[in-house]
């Protein structure tokens, strides 16, 4: 299980942002600053002397008021709450015994995702139990309606088990209905979650099967409230925003026109453009699903979603296409299907431009093939600028590669090498491409 060290900038950060080690009965004399006025503070804290947080703790509330322009009132709430840490010390030791970290904006370990697409609304304090490491798996979202149908439910395991197949973790808000369906059904498969809590963890982390997959490090928990919180419709609906900038997309199982928290997170994904967004496409679907494709999500058929056109060729065709108009994979596959009879197939000749488009690893791998078989062994950074593109998107297919047993991936420097000769290749290549 993770141990997270709380640095001192941390400490401030939980001392003046978080709710925790507040004495009982005494709420409304410690009242943490809302994250608006939080940001306010770092931005004045960055632009002065003080640089980082830390430098509360190594002055006094004189130099707060000259280096950050306080007034009497700010400087009295800001010593009432720094205050209190030797009580947070303690209640950090209970966390920690209980297997809960503490993670601050401040910290490497924050999902670097949050603060990218979320930017100042990223939670200033995240509370977990698990496996930080499942924060740099590309992951799925998958929300929808308690009240799931049979087709729902149908969609949301096939598409559970379709992000274990192609090594995604499912990420969920661990509600009730889809939620756990996805959850439970990915944990079954061997496949990997982060549930995104509207309540705190205390309660959640009881639970036995939360517990064993969390030790076998396939469950994280995540939540930005207090252990101890409950559940609340306003908690429920601030977290959706987590669950959307910790997926590279989302799938939106079942909605309602108009309310409900999925409705509410997937039109404001929409808005913000954190993620694409996907939603179950059927003749049987809810009202709200085919509004949400009319506002620009893509419809999705889960049949089409099979191990040749797998939701990784799905997730580049999105990162492909994401400043272009809205996509409807439907179409895509279809378009592909049809292809397989088209004169010029890649079989025949040139690569078909959805080919080119979709399954981009495919086209790819060619080229990476034959500079292997020139140099032997070569790093991703070289095979990057040799083809002309992003060496996290070479790194990616190199992985690939070497899952498929077709590359055998060395270490100390890490490079890459064939392990077979390489078969003849499907078209032509042009020496000045590689």
């Amino acid at each position: 299980m993770t141990k997270v060290d709380v640095s001192a900038d941390s400490q401030v950060i939980l001392l003046l942002c978080s709710n925790l080690a507040i004495p009982k009965g005494m709420e409304s004399e410690y009242k943490p600053l809302t994250l608006t006025e939080w940001n306010k503070l770092a931005k004045k804290i960055a632009a002065s002397s003080f640089k980082r947080p830390e430098a509360f703790l190594l002055s006094d509330a004189d130099k707060w008021q000259r280096e950050l322009g306080l007034d009497s009132r700010q400087l009295e709430r800001l010593a009432k709450l720094l205050s209190r840490r030797g009580s947070l010390a303690i209640e950090l030791k209970r966390l920690g015994d209980m297997g809960i970290w503490v993670l601050t904006r401040s910290e490497s370990m924050y999902p670097c995702r949050l603060k990218k697409i979320l930017k100042d609304k990223a939670p200033a304090v995240l509370y977990g139990t698990g496996d930080i490491g499942l924060f740099n798996i590309r992951g799925v979202g998958i929300v929808g309606s308690r009240d799931a149908d049979e087709s729902a439910i149908s969609f949301t395991q096939q598409l559970a088990r379709a992000c274990v197949r192609d090594g995604f973790n499912v990420v969920s808000g661990g509600a009730r209905g889809v939620d756990s369906i996805a959850q439970e059904t990915a944990l079954v498969e061997g496949g990997q979650v982060i549930s995104v809590l509207s309540n705190g963890l205390a309660t959640t982390i009881r639970n036995k099967a939360n517990r064993e997959a969390i030790l076998k490090k396939q469950l994280l928990l995540v939540s930005p409230y207090h252990p101890q919180a409950r559940f609340s419709v306003g908690a429920a609906m601030g977290r959706n925003k987590l669950i959307y900038a910790l997926s590279h997309f989302a799938v939106a199982i079942s909605a309602t026109e108009g309310k409900g928290g999925t409705w509410s997170g997937a039109t404001e994904n929409l808005k913000h453009n954190w993620v694409p967004l996907f939603v179950r496409d059927a003749e049987d679907i809810p009202d709200g699903n085919r509004a949400l494709i009319r506002q620009g999500a893509n419809g999705l058929d889960i049949d089409k979603i099979n191990e040749r056109y797998g939701l990784s060729n799905i997730l580049s065709v999105i990162e492909q296409k994401a400043n272009k108009s809205p996509l409807i994979v439907n179409k895509f596959i279809q378009d592909q299907e049809k292809s397989k009879t088209r004169q010029g197939s890649i079989a025949e000749g040139e690569p078909t431009e959805y080919l080119e488009i979709n399954d981009l690893f495919e086209v790819v791998w060619p080229y990476i093939q034959k500079k292997l078989v020139s140099v032997n062994e070569c790093n991703s950074k070289k095979l990057a600028k040799s083809l002309n593109v992003n060496e996290k998107q070479m790194k990616d297919w190199l992985e690939r590669a070497t899952g498929e047993g077709r590359l055998e991936k060395l270490s100390r420097p890490v490079r890459y090498r064939l392990i077979n000769s390489p078969q003849p290749l499907l078209f032509e290549l042009d020496d000045k491409n590689v």
